[in-house]
């Protein structure tokens, strides 16, 4: 059994509650629920500025999410992705900017794109997590779509050719609903 969560939006600057909010969930929470699998959705932290019309990454918000998924609850599997406001101001995902690679989960694995993840439990689950945040990271407001680029859907293309176990369910999350994501013609 696994639980889905999104929009974490850790922040020291608006709604400071959500981090004490995280760390009952991965502690508390989770102690009770005892999920094999946690999936999180994107927009791990928030990175805006006051104002609200500037953003870029906050190293401290992200030290606080590490922190803070770090502790949770028999160091269950923590599947994360990359939503728009992890993606702000970010030049590339292999650039230094990518707080992403650093901090979360996944990206200190190596999952700087779209990945699949294979739980063996009594049921197989293949856990399709797809990027689809633009390479260049935009800024507020022109950054509300997904994007799966050519590389991308090539990406997905490979991830699809691993999905065929006989037996297994195939689990698709990531943050964009698909009536938001743009994709180009190969």
């Amino acid at each position: 059994w696994f639980i889905h969560i999104t929009d974490t939006h850790v922040s020291h600057i608006e709604e400071p509650s959500r981090i004490s909010d995280l760390r009952d969930f991965v502690t508390s929470s989770l102690a009770v629920l005892k999920p094999e699998v946690v999936l999180c959705g994107g927009d791990l932290t928030d990175a805006k500025r006051p104002g609200h019309m500037t953003a870029s990454q906050s190293e401290e918000e992200w030290r606080t999410y590490k922190a803070v998924v770090d502790s949770r609850w028999n160091n269950v599997t923590w599947l994360d992705i990359r939503g728009n406001h992890d993606n702000l101001n970010v030049i590339s995902r292999n650039s230094s900017s990518n707080m992403f690679a650093e901090f979360s989960v996944q990206g200190r694995q190596g999952n700087l794109r779209s990945y699949v993840h294979r739980h063996n439990g009594s049921q197989k689950i293949n856990f399709v997590a797809i990027d689809a945040t633009w390479e260049v990271g935009m800024t507020f407001p022109f950054n509300f779509e997904g994007y799966l680029d050519e590389q991308e859907q090539e990406r997905l293309e490979e991830l699809k050719k691993k999905l065929r176990n006989p037996g297994s369910l195939n689990i698709m999350f990531g943050h964009y609903p698909s009536s938001v994501i743009y994709q180009s013609s190969l």
